[in-house]
């Protein structure tokens, strides 16, 4: 495990919850749960939660889930090291993939025949 995983697991041991995020991971430990849950329950709100999801599924350490019979997208932990691993790379490229999308509509990248990229 990461040492970013382990302190994150300490402090929800032995009950330290000095930030969102750490609230957050305690009650994704304890169930999958959905932005409108911590906006409702915990009194968070909607940019703070959205926030600090957004930092967890970066991290790898959360998951998004969601079906099309779901209303809401389900948020849960990730279990194994190879996992938040993986998801991490994952969205870095999906930024990345975004981020190069953006600027080549918006006129701030430019490709060329080669696919090479230049920041305009």
């Amino acid at each position: 495990m990461t040492p970013k995983f382990n302190a994150y697991i300490k402090q929800i041991n032995s009950g330290e919850l000095k930030t969102k995020k750490i609230r957050v991971i305690k009650e994704l430990h304890q169930s999958a749960r959905t932005i409108e849950y911590f906006r409702d329950k915990m009194g968070m709100s909607h940019q703070s939660v959205t926030a600090v999801l957004s930092i967890l599924c970066d991290e790898g350490m959360v998951r998004m889930s969601s079906s099309r019979t779901d209303k809401f997208s389900l948020f849960s932990l990730v279990g194994s090291e190879q996992e938040r691993d993986n998801l991490a790379k994952q969205r870095r490229a999906e930024k990345r993939e975004l981020f190069i999308a953006r600027g080549l509509k918006e006129g701030f990248l430019q490709s060329d025949s080669n696919n090479k990229l230049t920041i305009l």
